[in-house]
């Protein structure tokens, strides 16, 4: 079981600690990505949407390029563990499985160029189930701090989508964006 699956299921145990190292989110994009950085006490030290390339011809574009931008951002002494969302081939819908191979690519070349790996990997229906964004957002809003909604208030949608993410990894919200009890 993942370091991120252990800290969801166990964060209200007495004898449970957190490993001391902090958590990366990604949501993964083939040209921008949200980025979502914790400390280790699992708040949220800084968010952002990286645009890694902007050219829109496709034979132009590369996945190592897209990881190498989101790894320059994440620069830390501690290697933190890292999760995403990864979102899956399904078989009745052929008409965006090249858009979601190109999100899957970044999320692998990522994977490979992380010292320990993904922690994690979340489909969709995991972290956010059918809710919609805007919903979904305004649900995660409400488990933020003071001066993580700072950080929040900044961010786009792919960044929000990421300390989303980041905070359900860390077990403080449901997969329907409610704030669950800090523990």
């Amino acid at each position: 079981m993942s370091c991120a699956r252990l800290r969801r299921r166990y964060r209200h145990a007495p004898w449970y600690r957190c490993a001391g190292v902090g958590l990366v989110a990604v949501d993964l994009g083939k040209r921008k990505v949200g980025v979502a950085a914790f400390d280790q006490d699992a708040r949220l030290a800084r968010a952002r949407t990286i645009y890694s390339q902007v050219t829109e011809s496709d034979h132009l574009w590369d996945a190592q390029t897209t990881a190498n931008v989101i790894l320059d951002y994440i620069v830390d002494d501690e290697i933190p563990d890292w999760v995403c969302e990864y979102p899956q081939l399904r078989h009745n819908d052929r008409a965006n499985h090249h858009n979601i191979t190109a999100l899957q690519l970044v999320g692998d070349v990522l994977g490979r160029e992380i010292p320990r790996g993904w922690a994690e990997r979340y489909k969709p229906s995991e972290w956010k189930r059918s809710v919609a964004k805007k919903l979904h957002h305004s649900r995660v809003e409400k488990a933020l701090e003071d001066d993580e909604r700072a950080i929040w208030n900044l961010c786009g949608h792919d960044a929000r989508d990421a300390i989303a993410i980041g905070l359900f990894a860390l077990g403080r919200t449901n997969a329907l964006g409610f704030p669950n009890e800090r523990g």
